[in-house]
C-alpha cells in the first residue's frame, strides 16, 4: 500500500509501524476467513487434516459449533481492529510532525474497511 500511494516512511517510522501493520494484516486475514468460509467449507482441499480457514481451527480448538466459531471470529476481528486503531493513534501522536505517517495510518484504516466491504459483497464469497 505504501508503494501504491507513493508513501515513503523513513527508517524510524517503519520500525515504529511494525506492530501496526502486523495487526492490520491480522484483521485482513481474519476478515477474509470469516467471509470466505461459506465457499471454502464446500471446496475440496489437498488434505482433510489441513485447516485453511480460522473457522474450523476455532471450532476444533474451542470445541464450538460452526455458528459459534463464526461469532467468536467476528469478536476476534473486532478485537484486532481495536488494537490496530490504538496502535495507529499511538503512531500519530509519536510522529505528529509527519504528514506521511498520517496518510499511512489513515489509508490503512480505509484499506481495512474496503477489505471488509469487498469480502462482504464480492461474488466469490456471496454467490
Amino acid at each position: 500500500m505504501q508503494w501504491t500511494m507513493g508513501l515513503d516512511l523513513n527508517e524510524a517510522e517503519t520500525d515504529e509501524a511494525h506492530n501496526f501493520y502486523m495487526s492490520a494484516g491480522r484483521v485482513m486475514g481474519l476478515t477474509n476467513d470469516l467471509y470466505s468460509w461459506n465457499v471454502e467449507r464446500t471446496e475440496s482441499v489437498d488434505s482433510a487434516d489441513r485447516k485453511w480457514n480460522a473457522v474450523p481451527v476455532i471450532m476444533q480448538q474451542y470445541e464450538l459449533s460452526e455458528e459459534d466459531a463464526s461469532v467468536f471470529l467476528r469478536g476476534l476481528i473486532v478485537h484486532h481492529e481495536q488494537i490496530t486503531r490504538e496502535l495507529g493513534q499511538t503512531l500519530l501522536r509519536r510522529f505528529n510532525y509527519s504528514s506521511t505517517m498520517t496518510k499511512y495510518v489513515e489509508s490503512v484504516g480505509l484499506m481495512l474497511g474496503g477489505n471488509c466491504f469487498w469480502s462482504a459483497t464480492c461474488p466469490r464469497y456471496n454467490p
